[in-house]
């Protein structure tokens, strides 16, 4: 058992990880705001996207949850707190708004309080679970306005055409 901290080689609440083609280990750190990078048979993990600082600009994560990265090294991340969903080119040391606006909201670009992601790279499409408003979007990568409802968005419910908080996809 380890103690959860914010060094190199500690976490505080670890939500997400990715493991890529090489064994690198991608942790999203929710209590840390941050995702961690530990390489393949490293000891000390560095941070690849967020500060460590809960905030809202383009640097920072307000408490990470889903997390995926493609074949170029992009790392994606729900930002919980703000509402919206980051990327992170490899080495940045900031990102670039992919999903949602930073506001929470329940409009078709908005996001509110987005959690599980899916990168479908082969078609472009990031697949967001929009957990409070109950929904799954789908989002096409590169194109401005991209969003489509894919399930749910009908309110909080067990019916054929709602979902009750998604936190995956």
């Amino acid at each position: 058992m380890g103690v959860a901290g914010s060094s190199a080689t500690q976490l505080n609440s670890p939500t997400e990880i990715y493991v890529d083609e090489s064994s690198n280990l991608y942790v999203g750190d929710d209590f840390n705001s941050r995702v961690m990078l530990w390489r393949n048979n490293s000891a000390t993990g560095v941070i690849v996207a967020g500060t460590g600082v809960y905030s809202n600009t383009a640097s920072t994560i307000s408490y990470t949850a889903g997390l995926a990265v493609d074949s170029q090294k992009n790392i994606y991340v729900s930002d919980q707190n703000n509402h919206r969903v980051m990327k992170w080119a490899q080495n940045a040391t900031y990102g670039i708004l992919i999903a949602g606006t930073g506001i929470g909201g329940s409009g078709n670009q908005q996001l509110y309080v987005p959690y599980g992601l899916y990168l479908d790279e082969l078609n472009s499409y990031l697949y967001i679970a929009d957990t409070y408003n109950h929904r799954i979007q789908r989002y096409y990568l590169g194109v401005t306005i991209n969003v489509t409802t894919v399930a749910g968005g009908n309110g909080p419910g067990f019916g054929d055409n709602q979902l009750n908080y998604p936190c995956a996809v």
